[in-house]
């Protein structure tokens, strides 16, 4: 990602933000310009061949036929996508070494775009989409919104999709490109074998036409959710100093004063703590109280 603030990007929206009729007019005004290069702004990354031409063939050697129960409908949230030219499965990362090495490049890259932590420890499959050729344009959308929760996880920050097909011999328009408006500007991606695309997940989006004599196109879909990975640690130290201070106040009523005086070094020692591991967290994450963390969820992509 280019520099700048990509807190934009980050945030945890409060309330569900969808695209505008504003962004949907926009979009249909401007035709989008085709990216076959790499591009970057805050909210919009490009970059070709993070993935090899070898390591592309080798995953996609992983992946069972179309027809095989191993593919079913994607699930976006709690919406089911039952759109039947549009497939999703899980590939299990222990399937083969092409895959690990992959979520470990994954967290190298994003670490250094982003300046910021990443976990990538929950990625044990990976979520891969199939389009088949012939499936009409997608509306404007965002990835975010109480339809989006995560098996109770916050929503997501950041969509990521790694083309595994190449439709750069295809018009954009007719090559099931990802359409953007980043900066005012409508902006097409059409699919580049090996090439990830990352943006924000409140950033309006679509996917254009796959035509019906256009490659299929294949992809391994990801997002990243803000989790405070010392939560559990927290509610632990809550629960401390709820019994200390229960202690507390128990030897003050009892009037033993030694114990009160004890009870009340133990209970500023640990409220210090607390308070500068809280610093800690947040000097570490920038002004997010948490980790950038990839789950293997299919939503949009």
């Amino acid at each position: 990602f280019a520099k700048g603030d990509w807190s934009r990007g980050c945030k945890v929206p409060d309330k569900e933000e969808t695209a505008t009729a504003q962004d949907r007019r926009l979009l249909e005004q401007q035709p989008p310009l085709p990216m076959y290069g790499p591009y970057a702004s805050f909210e919009l990354n490009r970059t070709l061949s993070f993935l090899s031409s070898a390591e592309v063939e080798r995953i996609l050697s992983l992946l069972p036929p179309l027809s095989s129960t191993s593919w079913g409908p994607c699930v976006a949230g709690d919406i089911l996508e039952e759109e039947p030219l549009i497939r999703c499965m899980q590939l299990p990362v222990v399937r083969d070494s092409v895959l690990s090495t992959l979520v470990r490049r994954l967290k190298t890259h994003f670490e250094a775009a982003l300046r910021r932590p990443v976990d990538v420890s929950r990625l044990n499959t990976l979520p891969v989409k199939y389009l088949v050729a012939g499936i009409a344009a997608e509306t404007l959308h965002t990835d975010v919104g109480p339809n989006l929760q995560l098996d109770g996880l916050p929503p997501p920050v950041l969509t990521t999709m790694i083309s595994l097909t190449d439709a750069s011999d295809v018009p954009a328009d007719r090559a099931g490109s990802t359409n953007f408006l980043a900066g005012g500007q409508a902006i097409s991606l059409p699919p580049q074998k090996g090439t990830l695309n990352s943006w924000a997940a409140i950033l309006p989006h679509s996917h254009g036409a796959l035509a019906s004599d256009a490659p299929d196109r294949v992809a391994i879909t990801l997002h990243a959710i803000v989790l405070d990975h010392d939560q559990e640690d927290l509610a632990e130290s809550r629960r401390e100093l709820t019994e200390m201070k229960a202690e507390l106040t128990r030897a003050v009523s009892l009037g033993d004063a030694e114990a009160a005086l004890r009870h009340r070094r133990v209970l500023a020692s640990k409220i210090f703590d607390a308070d500068s591991a809280r610093k800690r967290r947040l000097e570490g994450f920038g002004n997010q109280r948490g980790m950038l963390t990839f789950v293997a969820h299919h939503i949009g992509g």
